[in-house]
């Protein structure tokens, strides 16, 4: 046996395989957000910002710097900077004070705001993005708001809650920038250079304006949390990631990436836990409604039932990541059991039929970090009284789940499974039904559930078979 077997995840990679490239530090290297509906890769050179400081610290204070401001597509304001650890130690746990002015120097409001930055390290900064909801805002025209950050709160983190940093790599980055709402897609790959685990501890990315103002700034969205060391058999290294930040976000702007790998002490046990589940890629197809449906057979050979997390990738024909989508399943997989399970939501390319020509290829990997054994005891329930409505190329299954057993449920997940009269797997679709009031599911009791399920445009609706699996958790 290698060395490596103990770390090895089931990765179905149908893409081309990219090479891994190191990252520098420069944000005004990048491309600038192009139209509706392209891709354009960013510089070669000089892609990201990892664990490196940005700048030398000077003894100094923790600052806020690049402020910007702007209000969304759905009506939400937001005010984007960088927060930069100037002082000679580590920092963690910031908190900010926000205050926002009109244009004539009234105030609007003061917020405390706990940005997402984790710990900085002397010289290193993080974007951040502050958010409010304007729907239901009393507070007239945003028209010249101006964001002042402070900083309120900046501890120094003990030695034992300093995150021991591994390095990971940002590869084939690319910006997507869509007309209709100005939202910027950023996609690409994370790739572990280093021989042990790394897991992400935090991952983002900014977009700096020509005066190096943050004009847009937010966290990772869908990436595999936990990789496999450099090198590995089966491409559990690297995995695809997609970070969206709303727009509209002003034309010229920049990406920059801030990226901070980790030791984690739980990789030795995710990764041989996931060595019992393989995954298959069952079918991949666009939907009647434009969007992409990519559906992994997860097969568990171990000794308990398997909650899964799984991430799938879009790739064109050069290999470049034109998006990613992940998903917690909501019914475990029994042991020696399998069961298909459904990615669908992928943001950049749902809808848009020139990004929906450029997908060749598609991957599929398990999350080792999100996924694992459960110990709980999992009862198969009845599902009566289904009804199956069919519209096109949609279909509607509605019905009840009893708790037929002795014992008080969590609740119960529901998988609807559809195959052609051939046999073959066409669609699959899950949900997950608890009581109102998040009271127990008692025995006897019945819940209604109702799965949509969105087919192949060529398929004949009228021909296909609906499986139904229903599983309960037993309160503990």
């Amino acid at each position: 046996m290698h060395a490596r077997a103990a770390y090895a995840v089931m990765c179905v990679v149908l893409a081309t395989t990219l090479a891994c490239a190191g990252c520098g530090a420069a944000p005004n290297s990048a491309a600038t957000a192009t139209a509706a509906g392209t891709i354009t890769p960013v510089a070669t050179a000089a892609q990201a910002v990892t664990a490196l400081p940005t700048h030398a610290a000077t003894g100094g204070t923790v600052d806020v710097r690049g402020v910007a401001s702007y209000v969304d597509q759905s009506n939400t304001f937001h005010a984007d900077g960088l927060v930069t650890n100037n002082t000679g130690h580590p920092v963690n746990a910031i908190d900010l004070h926000l205050e926002l002015f009109r244009s004539n120097g009234d105030s609007v409001g003061q917020y405390d705001f706990a940005p997402q930055v984790g710990e900085l390290e002397p010289g290193e900064s993080w974007p951040f993005d502050y958010s409010q909801d304007l729907t239901y805002c009393s507070c007239g025209s945003t028209a010249g708001w101006q964001a002042k950050f402070t900083v309120a709160n900046s501890p120094t983190p003990t030695p034992g809650e300093l995150v021991q940093r591994l390095p990971l790599d940002v590869v084939n980055p690319q910006i997507t920038v869509h007309a209709s709402t100005g939202d910027v897609f950023l996609t690409g790959e994370l790739v572990n250079p280093s021989h042990q685990p790394a897991g992400i501890d935090q991952f983002a990315a900014a977009l700096f304006d020509s005066s190096g103002n943050v004009a847009g700034a937010a966290d990772f969205q869908v990436a595999t949390n936990l990789l496999a060391p450099a090198g590995d058999a089966s491409g559990a290294d690297h995995t695809p990631y997609v970070i969206r930040i709303k727009g509209p976000v002003r034309a010229g702007t920049r990406p920059a990436y801030y990226l901070k790998g980790k030791v984690d002490s739980n990789a030795p046990d995710a990764f041989r836990n996931a060595a019992n589940t393989h995954l298959q890629l069952a079918t991949r197809f666009v939907d009647a409604d434009n969007g992409v449906q990519v559906i992994a057979n997860v097969t568990n050979a171990g000794a308990k039932a398997m909650g899964v997390r799984l991430v799938a990738g879009l790739y064109d024909q050069t290999g470049n990541v034109l998006d990613a989508a992940a998903v917690n399943a909501s019914i475990e997989v029994l042991p020696d059991g399998s069961a298909p399970v459904t990615l669908a939501d992928f943001a950049n390319v749902n809808g848009d039929s020139d990004l929906l020509k450029r997908v060749v290829s598609a991957t599929i990997q398990l999350d080792p970090a999100w996924s694992g054994p459960d110990s709980a005891e999992l009862d198969v329930l009845p599902a009566n009284n289904e009804t199956t409505t069919l519209s096109s190329h949609h279909v509607t299954l509605q019905g009840t789940v009893v708790n037929s057993t002795a014992k008080n449920l969590y609740y119960a997940a529901i998988l609807v499974v559809v195959h052609d009269a051939a046999g073959h797997l066409v669609a699959a679709a899950q949900t997950t039904v608890i009581p109102d009031k998040g009271g127990p599911f008692v025995p006897q009791a019945s819940l209604p559930w109702t799965v949509d399920i969105r087919l192949p445009s060529q398929v004949d609706a009228s021909t296909l078979k609906f499986d139904v699996v229903a599983q309960g958790r037993v309160k503990q």
